[in-house]
């Protein structure tokens, strides 16, 4: 999740923060292919506007590269302030895309009240091999689990070397959602961070 928006700039305090933005309108661009995500997302909405004055309007999104389109093309057309997009639901590329051209906002996220709660020995400082710089705050992981017929397979593979070498000599019986699908590709990206032999090529 990316924050794009102003408020936090000069704010010297949390509570100063939740004081400039009582009555804001926050407008946060989301993937919206997920019934139970949006109906938190309409739940926090309410939240937040009984809680803090806050209008929360939650923009649903197919794929966020096309509203990294939308920033980058009010930036160039001299649109700084006041943009379409206060926050983003984003992935690792379009973060990088959006980093490179300096149209995020870095620091905010460690400001965060619940930053304290976030375990930095994850992988959240850094997205698509990029810095994140507290221009990104951690929304939610995901997990894919294999799972092995017993009798069939007594002695699963249990690192990535031996599920290439399990793949290898049993075609076709290892299956994972197919890219473009987010957890395949991420599983083929954790794969390829193991399995290589040139791990700087990566950077």
């Amino acid at each position: 999740m990316l924050a794009l928006s102003p408020l936090m700039a000069h704010a010297q305090s949390w509570q100063q923060v939740e004081s400039e933005a009582k009555g804001q309108t926050v407008w946060f661009n989301a993937w919206g292919g997920d019934e139970a995500v949006n109906h938190y997302l309409d739940w926090v909405s309410a939240e937040v506007k009984r809680d803090y004055a806050i209008n929360l309007r939650i923009v649903h999104i197919a794929d966020a590269a096309d509203t990294v389109k939308r920033i980058q093309t009010e930036a160039q057309a001299g649109r700084k302030t006041n943009g379409s997009v206060d926050l983003l639901w984003v992935n690792g590329e379009n973060f990088r895309a959006l980093k490179e051209a300096n149209l995020l906002r870095t620091g905010w996220a460690e400001q965060l009240p619940n930053w304290r709660y976030v375990d930095v020995s994850k992988p959240v400082q850094e997205d698509f091999s990029v810095p994140v710089e507290g221009a990104e705050s951690p929304w939610g992981s995901a997990q894919l689990t294999f799972i092995a017929r017993q009798q069939q397979t007594p002695q699963p593979p249990d690192s990535a070397q031996a599920l290439l070498e399990f793949a290898k000599a049993h075609p076709g019986t290892v299956t994972y959602p197919r890219p473009p699908d987010f957890t395949g590709t991420a599983l083929l990206e954790q794969l390829l961070i193991d399995l290589t032999a040139q791990p700087d090529a990566l950077k």
